[in-house]
């Protein structure tokens, strides 16, 4: 009776775990939805920001790739890569969130060498 009872607990404890990774990798279709509008605004913004800095033809490939990637990024081939597997949190959040730290830093740190001797200085008084 007891040997069932812990093959009860080892197959609770594995649906448990198992549903813990699928939640990693599995979001709702209000979450797709959002996150569709706001990478298009956050792509939308960040190429906008490059495009000043580009001369035509540069502006021209950089329109065609935001274009594709917001295509990619479509409600619909989020929702069908997820029933596949795909691990878009990892696959498009992380770059993204390198993109958007650079892009960022890029906008705040104009003088890498005062905010580095600003961030040694910093170290120094602690």
């Amino acid at each position: 009776m007891s040997e069932l009872v812990d093959q009860k607990a080892d197959a609770l404890d594995i649906a448990r775990q198992y549903k813990e990774q699928l939640d990693k990798v599995t979001i709702s279709d209000n979450d797709i939805e959002s996150l569709h509008r706001t990478l298009e605004k956050v792509v939308g913004i960040v190429m906008n920001s490059n495009l000043g800095e580009a001369d035509s033809v540069e502006k021209q490939e950089m329109r065609k790739s935001f274009d594709s990637l917001v295509e990619m990024l479509n409600s619909d081939t989020l929702r069908t890569l997820q029933l596949l597997g795909y691990n878009y949190k990892k696959a498009i959040g992380e770059p993204l969130t390198q993109v958007t730290s650079e892009f960022i830093l890029s906008k705040l740190d104009s003088n890498p060498k005062k905010s580095q001797s600003f961030g040694d200085e910093d170290r120094g008084s602690n």
